[in-house]
């Protein structure tokens, strides 16, 4: 960041926007010094976050129904003594949302929201707005894969590695979720709900029987249009056994001429035996020899049988 936003009285002014895991007052004053801007949501934890800021949520029966404590559309902002440019915030929406920016405007600015069904317009910073302007739904995405049918919240792991998989499946059917509802708004029809994708996603997964899979998974695999490599063909593996294990009795060891420059100086390229690499049980080994016909082998003599599984040792002859 040194390199590419000097701490220079002349650069431009710039403006990042952040998720509540980045934004700090600390991080704030370090951008400031490289007349950078922040803005962002915060967890109120954070050293140095105003505490008169600070709002729980509370639910209040009035009449019979109920109500948020304080009401949407609350509004709390605290400025910096030191450096005023520095504001905290509190805007109340369905839940208080805490925001701290540098540089943001404090001026209130008309924001509609959805309140039991009807559009209503509540004031909000213009910081508030701002952060929703720039941020392009990456704060949306988080919401809907962390907080909403996710997977992963729902299943207790101590493997870390299930939990990075179950994320990736959220995120999977989010990206899904977020494709169909585009795809049904550019062909002008009525976007799903969130259950209503899931609860067709899941039915047409259980539809599927063991023919359908199979046709599927024929279709998706890529096994039929891949080349095999030419030293597996010839010597393959099947239900740990080795077939059709065929060599050439002309080829002859040949001293590998091919050289490389290293830090201790020139030396000859280290090639690795091909029947080693095929039938390994143990860690490869290299070798510096290379056949006449472009296959590494071993630089000592071993006989097939010694190479071959049991069971495939028909031949007995030196290599």
């Amino acid at each position: 960041m040194k390199a590419l936003w000097p701490p220079l009285s002349t650069s431009p002014l710039r403006l990042v926007v952040t998720d509540r895991f980045y934004t700090s007052v600390k991080l704030a004053l370090k951008l400031l010094h490289r007349r950078m801007h922040i803005t962002g949501t915060i967890q109120t934890k954070m050293a140095g976050y105003a505490k008169g800021v600070k709002t729980e949520k509370k639910v209040k029966t009035v009449n019979g129904v109920k109500e948020l404590d304080p009401p949407s559309g609350t509004i709390k902002l605290a400025k910096n003594k030191q450096f005023p440019q520095i504001t905290a915030a509190m805007w109340m929406d369905r839940n208080p949302v805490h925001m701290l920016s540098s540089g943001g405007s404090r001026k209130l600015v008309p924001i509609n929201r959805r309140i039991r069904g009807e559009m209503q317009t509540l004031q909000a910073p213009e910081l508030v707005r701002d952060y929703h302007r720039y941020t392009g739904g990456v704060d949306v995405y988080d919401q809907l894969r962390m907080q909403r049918y996710s997977v992963q919240l729902s299943y207790k792991t101590c493997k870390y590695y299930k939990a990075l998989i179950l994320g990736l499946v959220d995120m999977a059917l989010v990206s899904a979720f977020i494709v169909f509802r585009h795809n049904k708004k550019v062909n002008g029809e009525r976007p799903p709900k969130h259950y209503e994708f899931f609860e067709a996603l899941m039915e047409q997964l259980i539809a599927v029987d063991a023919e359908t899979f199979e046709s599927i998974e024929r279709v998706t695999c890529a096994e039929d249009r891949t080349v095999a490599s030419p030293a597996r063909s010839t010597t393959s593996r099947q239900d740990g056994q080795c077939t059709d294990a065929q060599i050439d009795e002309g080829h002859t060891l040949a001293e590998n001429p091919d050289t490389a420059d290293t830090v201790q100086g020139e030396k000859k390229r280290q090639r690795t035996c091909k029947v080693c690499a095929l039938l390994k049980s143990k860690p490869r080994k290299y070798t510096k020899v290379l056949l006449s016909g472009m296959l590494v082998w071993c630089d000592s003599v071993r006989t097939l049988s010694s190479l071959l599984l049991p069971g495939d040792a028909e031949a007995n002859f030196s290599v």
